[in-house]
């Protein structure tokens, strides 16, 4: 695993750093701590648990520093193939015996070097980690073709190749990356095996700009960049998020499989038209 980097997007939570404490010592090594240049200090405490920590420049890329600029700027700024970006206030847990129970260390290591062979040894462009929410309505341990977010990676080398940017959004940056890649014919595969808990919307991390507008905001520019694969949807919580006033929200619905049969033929057709060409 020396080509991987498991990159922890932070801000505003310097005192918990939740996902870094559920990360196993086997794994830390390969762990970057990506903070802003006003933090940085704030996080020299877990220079033990963390050795690389990486300062992100204040203001930097489209949206003044959110974290969908943070994703780019990581990407472009890591030297390693594989990046996994990785919420800082996730739990992880594992299925044993058929329930999905709190995971043990080595529980996530196996989660995240499951995830690596995908993509070094089975060529997955991208993969991630099911949420824990609706982990159950998916029997198998991993599926295809579906939505990868808060825990996923990506292959840089395959971002780079296709020109792809990771902060074309304010919100919802995972969402446009997985439909890039699909509509470019690359498959994605996510575990079920293992699962991300998290608290919608708590304090800190996007939090601090995510609002029922700028949800509404970033649903209808998602849909305007994959129209025949994005529906903006009124969704309702049982309770309103932390922040919200309401438990309805502004979101998406979207064509995963729809997305990647597409762009699997229009992969095959261009393929198949090169081929022509040389003969």
């Amino acid at each position: 695993m020396e080509d991987v980097a498991l990159c922890i997007l932070t801000r505003g939570r310097a005192e918990k750093q939740i996902a870094l404490k559920n990360l196993p010592l086997k794994l830390r090594k390969y762990i970057y701590l990506v903070v802003d240049e006003d933090e940085y200090r704030l996080h020299k405490q877990y220079i033990t648990r963390c050795k690389k920590i990486l300062k992100f420049p204040s203001g930097w890329g489209h949206f003044n520093g959110n974290f969908s600029d943070k994703k780019q700027w990581t990407a472009d700024n890591i030297n390693k193939k594989f990046c996994f970006f990785i919420d800082d206030d996730v739990t992880f847990s594992a299925r044993h015996d058929g329930k999905l129970l709190k995971a043990t260390k080595q529980d996530v290591y196996d989660a995240f070097n499951t995830m690596y062979h995908w993509m070094a040894d089975d060529g997955f462009a991208h993969v991630g980690m099911s949420p824990r929410g609706g982990n159950n309505r998916v029997e198998e341990d991993s599926q295809e073709v579906t939505r990868a977010v808060t825990v996923c990676a990506f292959n840089l080398d395959i971002i780079r190749k296709e020109g792809l940017s990771l902060n074309r959004t304010l919100l919802m940056a995972d969402f446009d990356a997985t439909l890039n890649l699909l509509e470019l014919g690359y498959p994605n595969k996510v575990t079920y095996k293992y699962a991300y808990g998290q608290v919608s919307n708590s304090e800190g991390g996007c939090s601090l700009y995510r609002t029922p507008e700028t949800m509404k905001e970033a649903s209808n520019i998602l849909h305007g960049l994959h129209k025949n694969y994005v529906r903006v949807d009124i969704k309702k919580t049982t309770t309103p998020w932390h922040g919200f006033k309401t438990n309805q929200r502004t979101d998406v619905t979207i064509s995963w499989k729809k997305a990647f049969k597409d762009g699997e033929a229009r992969r095959r057709n261009k393929a198949g038209g090169f081929s022509k060409f040389l003969k």
